[in-house]
């Protein structure tokens, strides 16, 4: 669905990481340390056929980390 206009605040951004390209059909996993609260992750690879970032075509999400 659409998110709610107020569940990420800009100014409250902050670039936490990055992966590297990788081959499909594979997966990996990244060890973060994030700070309590509401953290977005998205994917800005491009797709092969269009060119458009992943994220704009719904690879995305945000997730809550507790105390």
């Amino acid at each position: 669905g659409t998110p709610v206009a107020d569940m990420l605040e800009f100014e409250n951004i902050e670039w936490v990481g990055f992966s590297m390209d990788q081959s499909g059909g594979t997966s990996m996993w990244m060890e973060l340390e994030l700070d309590p609260g509401r953290h977005g992750i998205f994917c800005f690879l491009p797709d092969v056929e269009t060119g458009m970032p992943h994220a704009y075509m719904g690879m995305w999400t945000l997730i809550d980390v507790g105390e």
